[in-house]
């Protein structure tokens, strides 16, 4: 067993043994090295567990204190595997879909606006009254899956079919169209942002509105 862990291990059975009023007096390697004592480590080791089971009330109770202490270890080092990610939250797909649709409101054009998350799945999707194509319903939230999961604009993939890789046409379930654009936060894609109006030139300027929204 590590040092560390070693020591880690003492200092919480240790702990554990005070909260039941039994002092449990546990040899420390600091005090060995300190006193100049050459006894093997591996005996120290020894020592100290035996200590603690004449310490603790019951060998029960000892035998769960060390499940307990092992447990403890164990979700240290899990928790030092994970890590944090950014995720859109329901208010600010809001945000964006508010501002995508004003935008769209300026030019009088009606449409639906799509969020979803980096996983592809949606998060809000709005149908603007007398929308130019019933189709948009299911354009907007696949342009924004496109864009998220691939991570780079939905029109890329409509440029590439353009300059001869028709392969990527059979991409199941993505829409290679323009109007559909990652969600990117400090170089992350936690989201996509799809737009289906009358136009592509249009689709792509109400996506870039609500996608402004989330910086502002």
């Amino acid at each position: 067993m590590p040092q560390s862990t070693y020591g880690f291990l003492v200092e919480r059975l240790g702990t554990i043994g005070l909260a039941y009023r039994q002092p449990v007096p546990v040899p420390s390697l600091r005090s060995r090295e300190s006193s100049g004592s050459h006894t093997p480590l591996a005996l120290t080791r020894r020592v100290a567990v035996e200590t603690l089971m004449r310490n603790f009330p019951t060998r029960s109770l000892f035998v769960s204190t060390v499940v307990f202490g092992t447990l403890l270890l164990v979700g240290h080092a899990a928790m030092a595997q994970l890590v944090e990610k950014k995720a859109l939250t329901l208010a600010a797909a809001r945000r964006m879909v508010a501002a995508a649709e004003a935008a769209a409101d300026r030019k009088h054009l009606r449409g639906v606006i799509a969020v979803c998350d980096d996983g592809g799945w949606p998060i809000l999707v709005e149908r603007m009254d007398n929308s130019a194509y019933t189709a948009s319903v299911e354009l907007a939230p696949a342009k924004a899956r496109s864009a998220a999961l691939f991570k780079k604009p939905s029109g890329a993939l409509e440029d590439a079919i353009n300059h001869g890789r028709i392969a990527a046409v059979t991409a199941r379930d993505f829409v290679e169209m323009q109007g559909g654009l990652p969600v990117v936060v400090d170089g992350q894609v936690i989201g996509g942002i799809g737009a289906s109006f009358d136009t592509p030139d249009h689709d792509i300027e109400i996506a870039q509105a609500g996608l402004a929204a989330l910086t502002q």
